[in-house]
């Protein structure tokens, strides 16, 4: 009978518990084309589907796909670069108003607050 087999090699390290080695080159490869948006559906296989669907009575090829179109509507928008530009240029503000007379306007206005539409009729 042949001899057996020699043991497998140590582990990278010789320590136990170190962490496992990288996987080899040629693993999962990244997905063609813009991130989309994560739709969440289950797909139904054909056979399960009720007879009285709508989907069951239409043919493949009866509707037309453009993948150009799905990928425009829902691929993901980076919205980092807009929410930069508009903190990074706040719009210049106008005033009638200098800000201490602004400020007197806004303390008479919380008095009248307080005071009911009988009394302010009363006042004027």
């Amino acid at each position: 009978p042949p001899p057996p087999p020699p043991p497998p090699p140590p582990p990278p390290g010789g320590k136990p518990g170190a962490p496992p080695p990288p996987p080899p080159p040629g693993g999962p490869t990244k997905p063609t084309g813009p991130r989309l948006k994560a739709i969440h559906w289950r797909k139904i296989p054909a056979g399960r589907l009720p007879e009285s669907s709508v989907w069951k009575s239409l043919k493949s090829s009866a509707v037309p796909v453009d993948i150009d179109e799905i990928h425009e509507l829902f691929k993901v928008r980076d919205t980092r670069h807009t929410v930069q530009n508009l903190v990074a240029s706040p719009a210049p503000r106008t005033s009638l108003l200098d800000v201490r007379r602004a400020n007197n306007v806004g303390i008479a206005l919380a008095k009248l607050s307080r005071l009911s539409h009988v009394q302010i009729a009363a006042c004027a």
